[in-house]
């Protein structure tokens, strides 16, 4: 199915501490958004009311991101995410951050499994968003990725795969993304230049082949743009990135 520009979002990491702050979404950043084209954001939990400053814009809140810790006690989170409006959270890690032995994983894999199961009776969908960290070895030759996927229950657990950090880590991102096609609910995309991040087509990525490999997955739900917070241009950035998706997928 080709992919559609009108359901292209973007993370509000790129504003840095202005992707939760109320005021400057509201007065500086969700209006430009919009003008440019996107249809959707992702952030983190904050600031409150962000399900409707981003309706306000003409914009929805298509997931909530957050450290996969938060899900051993998710009250505050899944209570963000229903009263503004998204369906969707989007965890990163293994539970502690830093700790990234075959264990790590298999416990998070456990925690994944069971809250997933519960929220999804409430409506709301985990997808375990990656790093480059994941696709390290662990276990001879599978990586940290592939434990996950393994250990989690496809109806609790969804994916939003990260294809710039897969990328930046050495993984063939468009086998990856047919391999594990049916489990990934949202994409990240992203460029890099130098090891740094940039607007999309502006870096070293093949774009081309990621997006002809991500129109193939049959269950994705949101394909979101990301850009770390270092650049002084945000909005430029994520207007190049927009621009340049349009090009692409024309």
């Amino acid at each position: 199915m080709p992919l559609r520009i009108d359901r292209m979002g973007l993370e509000l990491y790129v504003f840095g501490s202005d992707g939760g702050n109320a005021e400057a979404l509201d007065r500086r950043i969700l209006p430009e958004l919009r003008a440019y084209g996107y249809e959707c954001i992702e952030g983190f939990a904050k600031p409150d009311g962000l399900g409707e400053l981003a309706k306000r814009h003409g914009l929805r809140l298509a997931g909530v991101h957050a450290s996969t810790s938060a899900l051993q006690a998710p009250a505050d989170l899944t209570r963000f995410a229903k009263t503004n409006g998204s369906h969707d959270l989007c965890v990163s890690g293994p539970l502690s951050w830093n700790s990234r032995r075959l264990s790590d994983y298999l416990a998070t894999a456990n925690v994944l499994n069971e809250t997933g199961s519960r929220l999804s009776a409430e409506g709301l969908r985990v997808h375990y968003h990656n790093h480059e960290f994941e696709f390290t070895p662990l276990d001879g030759s599978r990586t940290a990725f592939d434990v996950l996927m393994e250990a989690t229950d496809s109806n609790a657990v969804s994916f939003c795969f990260d294809a710039g950090w897969a990328w930046a880590a050495g993984a063939d991102v468009p086998a990856l993304l047919a391999r594990y096609g049916p489990r990934i609910g949202f994409v990240h995309l992203r460029d890099f230049a130098r090891g740094r991040s940039v607007a999309l087509g502006a870096g070293e990525v093949n774009l081309h082949a990621q997006l002809d490999a991500i129109a193939n997955l049959p269950h994705l739900r949101e394909l979101i743009v990301e850009h770390d917070p270092t650049t002084s241009d945000p909005l430029g950035a994520m207007r190049g990135s927009l621009e340049w998706l349009r090009n692409a997928l024309s």
